[in-house]
């Protein structure tokens, strides 16, 4: 029962402005469970505020700031902070490997997040998925169909993940037949992915299968 877990956090949080387990517990539910993002920042803010050493809220907060906010500079220092106190936080290993490649362009630093995440757990989705695509766009396209076939026997429905290796097969390996069945994966779990529909229909008319194509 969401709503009446959020009742209890409110109740809680009311009789203790500065309680920290109900603090951290009410930004997880508002970020994971009722997807209010900005309710999630302002009670991690408070939750830390309370405990400032918090590695789950740290985590959560520099996530939120780092996706929402676009405030690269404070989730990072948010991360840094986390792995001073846990280094072996696998999302947080994760996540800053993103900030690294995504927004400051230094892949050899998001390379080693990445690896360091599967040291730790190494079925990490997010991580073999990123370095997958990372190694990909490199050129190194053995290694990252290897870290793709990885991510997808941990997350199968992975979309991103399936479509990246599908992109692959057809452009690295040749594997028409191949390409086209990760592409149906793709499609039957995100029938209006634009992009899949697009380079699916391209490979169907490439192989002489006109009628499918036009569908």
């Amino acid at each position: 029962d969401v709503y009446g877990a959020e009742r209890l956090y409110r109740k809680a949080i009311k009789a203790d402005a500065r309680c920290a387990p109900a603090l951290q517990s009410y930004a997880r539910l508002l970020d994971a469970a009722l997807e209010d993002r900005p309710g999630a920042m302002d009670m991690c803010r408070r939750a830390l505020d309370a405990d400032p050493d918090d590695v789950a809220t740290l985590s959560r907060y520099g996530r939120l700031l780092q996706e929402d906010r676009g405030d690269y500079e404070e989730a990072e220092r948010l991360y840094m902070r986390v792995l001073e106190l846990d280094d072996s936080c696998t999302d947080v290993l994760y996540q800053l490997g993103r900030l690294l490649d995504e927004v400051r362009g230094d892949l050899s630093g998001a390379e080693r997040m990445y690896r360091r995440a599967l040291q730790v757990d190494d079925k990490h989705a997010g991580s073999l998925s990123a370095l997958g695509l990372l190694l990909d766009e490199q050129g190194n396209s053995e290694a990252a169909e290897i870290f793709y076939r990885r991510a997808i026997g941990v997350a199968a429905e992975d979309v991103p993940t399936l479509y990246n290796l599908g992109v692959l097969l057809q452009t690295a390996r040749g594997d028409a037949a191949g390409a086209a069945e990760l592409y149906r994966r793709v499609l039957s779990l995100a029938p209006r992915d634009l992009e899949t529909l697009h380079v699916f229909g391209a490979l169907l008319l490439d192989t002489g299968n006109l009628a499918v194509a036009g569908n």
